[in-house]
């Protein structure tokens, strides 16, 4: 055998990076008389930074919520209803919330938010949005006063800055029944495929 097949075949194989591991959560939440929600939640450890997607299944739409850190110190997050363009917004260690929508941008200190002045910006600002965005918003709102929970807490940030646009939607009454588990079958498994899809996208 020649010297350099030899070498070849004793070199050490190189050894392959495990695929990062994904977290899927799964939530329904129902109650007596009103319209409940199926929730599946992926998150995966990318190295630099966690990415996590949220997708809420609604009567007439799905809504897509993406957290993901992009940099050191910055992160993004996103808030759109099926494939359509939605909300923006950038998040830095120091400096203003980045806020975009399509051609619209608005900065904000979030310490801010509360300002009668920066809540007009925003209703403005959101009134350029995706109407049924706005709803899909106070929707999630309702659901999480509703069921006492702080339900995808870390993925909220663009519909809370919402929220400040229209703060008068409804809470349903009633008991409110939620469950935590690995479902199967419609909608479940077509909504954990859109969350692994949005989850790896760049």
């Amino acid at each position: 055998m020649r010297p350099a097949l030899l070498a070849l075949l004793l070199a050490p194989l190189p050894t392959l990076a495990a695929p990062p591991e994904t977290d899927v959560k799964m939530l329904r939440v129902s109650g007596e008389g009103v319209a409940g929600a199926s929730v599946v939640r992926v998150e995966r450890d990318t190295g630099r930074g966690g990415v996590a997607v949220a997708v809420v299944d609604g009567a007439r739409s799905r809504l897509f919520l993406r957290r993901a850190q992009t940099e050191p110190e910055t992160v993004v997050y996103e808030a759109r209803l099926d494939a359509r363009s939605g909300l923006t917004v950038t998040r830095r260690s120091q400096g203003p919330l980045l806020l975009e929508a399509g051609s619209f941008s608005l900065r904000v200190h979030e310490g801010d938010l509360g300002l009668r002045t920066v809540r007009c910006w925003i209703g403005s600002f959101a009134s350029r949005i995706e109407p049924r965005l706005l709803a899909a918003a106070a929707d999630v709102r309702a659901l999480k006063s509703w069921a006492k929970q702080d339900l995808l807490e870390d993925s909220l940030l663009p519909l809370r800055i919402l929220w400040l646009a229209d703060e008068d939607a409804p809470v349903p009454g009633g008991a409110v029944k939620m469950e935590e588990g690995k479902f199967s079958g419609r909608p479940w498994d077509d909504l954990t495929r859109a969350a692994m899809d949005a989850l790896g996208k760049p």
